[in-house]
């Protein structure tokens, strides 16, 4: 008696005769791309608006870190301080008061020596304002929007807003000297508000 069983017999092997073949039909390939380029298209605004957002929140930051910079170099050089903006550049220039008000040979000399602090904004995002608390101290249109900062580090009161390009979102940057720092506001920020400086 054989303990492994019957050899002698045949193994069953399941025959059907219309099996498929492994694989995907073309068919089935034209619907997943289909679909894929369906939520593509979809997602595509959603990923716009995340990516100039992110842009938008980063000049924040960097602005920030500018008006911090340059009212540091105003404490250590014990002189007034400008930050302004060049359209030119499409940038954020901080420079010394005496450079800013004089022409092409001042602002050279203070380049030269390294006192200028620019920041050069993506073509994401724009400066819709500097905007002083006091109505007085308003720029005309046309003229240059500055923000000053005095030779003991303290910046007027003023709102910086940032814009993307595409007008849908806004950051306001709050500068408020007392309390020596800069909040972010989302959307435009009136700078006549009396409790936006508190």
């Amino acid at each position: 008696m054989s303990t492994t069983g019957n050899c002698n017999r045949p193994a069953a092997v399941p025959f059907c005769s219309n099996a498929r073949p492994a694989g995907f039909t073309l068919l089935e390939l034209l619907v997943v791309v289909a679909l894929i380029a369906l939520i593509g298209a979809l997602g595509m605004p959603k990923l716009q608006i995340f990516f100039e957002g992110d842009a938008l929140q980063a000049s924040a930051r960097q602005s920030i870190g500018l008006v911090r910079q340059s009212a540091q170099l105003a404490r250590q050089q014990q002189q007034a301080y400008v930050l302004r903006y060049v359209s030119a550049q499409h940038a954020l220039v901080a420079e010394p008061a005496e450079a800013a008000g004089a022409a092409g040979a001042g602002r050279q000399q203070a380049g030269e020596s390294g006192q200028v602090r620019s920041l050069r904004l993506p073509e994401s995002v724009q400066l819709a304002a500097i905007q002083p608390k006091e109505r007085q101290h308003q720029r005309q249109r046309g003229q240059e929007q500055r923000l000053y900062i005095t030779s003991q580090g303290y910046s007027e009161p003023a709102v910086i807003v940032l814009a993307a390009r595409d007008g849908k979102e806004q950051l306001s940057l709050v500068a408020s000297p007392f309390l020596g720092r800069i909040k972010v506001v989302e959307g435009y920020a009136d700078p006549a508000s009396a409790a936006l400086f508190r």
